[in-house]
């Protein structure tokens, strides 16, 4: 490959003359770093440009001037690959570092980065609502959105894919709140722009479209709308297996996630057998990236089992359904272990999920340990959140007394179930409960 060439003749280089080398040396390791990620090289991608990053730190300590827009760039790709590999501390890190930085550069000069301060700030939202800080990306991402949208007025050509960009996830932090409508709105938004950059250059925007529809798909479903969601969710995966045919490696991910929620589009639809294959392909994808890359993929893994666990319940299927939950709990207890802010809700959930199976198989036992863990992790969540959890609260309450009954509590059983009456009937704050 001609970059590492590059890159190793620099290396020689920078021993005999290293402050001439630096520079020079950390930009082929930038595009060293693009390259590898091109071809699914994650992991070689990261080393690079950390490589470069040290390189860019040290020059600017000297000259800081010249050197910070380098430097804030290169934390900018950092902070995508970091993501990419589901390490979203450090991602976040890295995130506000460089929004620190072009925050200064604005100061200077605004006309030349305030673009890049948009990047950094969508990416900073990105990061916080990994890790459970949902209301703070909310703001960030709407502070991204306007400054495009101040930009796109004079150049919409060159600003337009960007902003669709961050409709985009300006729409998975509204339906992370519960605001459907809203996420709705902006995503429908994203859709029509990525549209018209398709039809002109169909290679460059077909991945960003892709992924619009699919998250339209996604807010269709949670406003009750199965066939737009339905339609969308086909057209999301017709679109992944084109680009995943040429590039597997890079669209796979995507492929195996627009069609695991495809399989929930069949399924409302009663359409089983499609919904439990399509549920099934997108398991095995997922299987295969977090062979080579566990940390980056165990989470889609574990989301998987769910819609798997689900699509063999419809079937009869409860044998298998619980081994796919049980295996979906002990991921999410992995990855909230290290992100509780993160996996906490989704642990919650499988676990409620696996409670009702195992009802379902006369595990009352089981089942009513596995409904009072939920109910636990949803307590403090519906509490900070209500928009976002009050109602998988409900939900949890009202699976753990039927396990309450099922074991004769009938006292422990009514107040459960009255709790999750009251609550679904109130407009305010959940209280805390003992």
């Amino acid at each position: 490959m001609v970059i590492r060439e590059s890159v190793a003749l620099y290396r020689h280089l920078a021993q005999d003359c290293p402050a001439a080398a630096d520079l020079n040396f950390a930009r082929p390791l930038d595009n060293l770093s693009k390259r590898l990620l091109a071809v699914g090289q994650q992991e070689d991608a990261l080393a690079a440009i950390q490589e470069s990053l040290m390189l860019h730190r040290q020059l600017a300590e000297e000259h800081p001037a010249a050197a910070n827009p380098a430097l804030a760039l290169s934390l900018v790709s950092l902070c995508a690959l970091l993501s990419d590999l589901r390490q979203h501390q450090a991602a976040l890190v890295a995130a506000q570092e460089s929004v620190a930085l072009y925050r200064q550069l604005v100061m200077d000069c605004p006309a030349e980065f305030n673009q890049d301060l948009a990047l950094s700030l969508n990416n900073l939202s990105i990061q916080l609502g990994s890790l459970g800080h949902l209301q703070e990306a909310l703001v960030v991402i709407q502070e991204s959105i306007a400054l495009y949208r101040h930009l796109a007025a004079d150049r919409p050509a060159a600003i337009n894919p960007s902003l669709s960009l961050s409709l985009g996830n300006l729409s998975n932090r509204l339906a992370a709140l519960g605001q459907h409508e809203a996420a709705l709105t902006a995503i429908q938004e994203s859709v029509v722009l990525r549209r018209q950059l398709a039809e002109k250059r169909p290679a460059a925007f077909n991945h960003d479209l892709a992924h619009s529809v699919f998250i339209l798909s996604t807010c269709m479903s949670d406003l009750g709308q199965p066939e737009g969601a339905l339609a969308t969710g086909q057209e999301s995966v017709v679109l992944y297996r084109q680009l995943a045919e040429g590039r597997p490696a890079a669209f796979n991910p995507g492929l195996a996630r627009s069609l695991s929620h495809l399989s929930t589009c069949l399924s409302d639809l009663g359409q089983r057998e499609g919904a439990l294959a399509a549920a099934q392909e997108a398991l095995a994808l997922r299987r295969q990236l977090a062979e080579r890359s566990p940390a980056a993929f165990n989470p889609d893994v574990a989301r998987s089992l769910i819609n798997l666990s689900c699509r063999l319940l419809e079937q009869g299927q409860q044998a298998g359904a619980l081994a796919a939950t049980r295996e979906s709990v002990a991921l999410y207890r992995q990855l909230a272990e290290d992100y509780p802010a993160a996996y906490n809700p989704d642990l919650a959930q499988t676990l409620s999920n696996i409670s009702i199976i195992l009802s379902s198989l006369d595990r009352r036992e089981e089942a009513l340990a596995a409904a009072k863990e939920a109910t636990k992790l949803f307590r403090p969540l519906a509490k900070a959140l209500p928009a976002a959890f009050k109602s998988q609260l409900v939900w949890s309450l009202k699976t753990l007394s039927t396990s309450l009954r099922n074991l004769g509590q009938e006292e422990a059983a009514a107040a459960a179930e009255q709790e999750a009456v009251t609550l679904d009937r109130s407009e305010g704050p959940v209280s805390e409960c003992c």
